[in-house]
């Protein structure tokens, strides 16, 4: 979409995988865990993976570690 061009060529200088995991993660229907929050900028040069995963048109999946957890039934002993 061109709505996140901005998001996409960001870093186009450096190693940059945030937009190439989320494109993954839809065409192969995964979820995508991370740890990153939602920014509340307005720029989409800004935007975190949670903020494009939530958009209607990306739809995918996003979970941080602990929702990962809790979904999976994983449970935690301390010795």
């Amino acid at each position: 979409s061109g709505k996140y061009g901005e998001f996409v060529n960001a870093r186009v200088d450096s190693c940059y995988a945030d937009p190439w995991i989320i494109a993954q993660a839809k065409v192969n229907k995964l979820k995508l865990i991370t740890q990153e929050k939602h920014s509340a900028s307005p720029n989409t040069k800004n935007c975190k993976i949670p903020n494009i995963c939530e958009d209607s048109s990306i739809d995918v999946q996003c979970l941080d570690l602990w929702e990962l957890a809790v979904e999976r039934g994983w449970t935690f002993h301390v010795r």
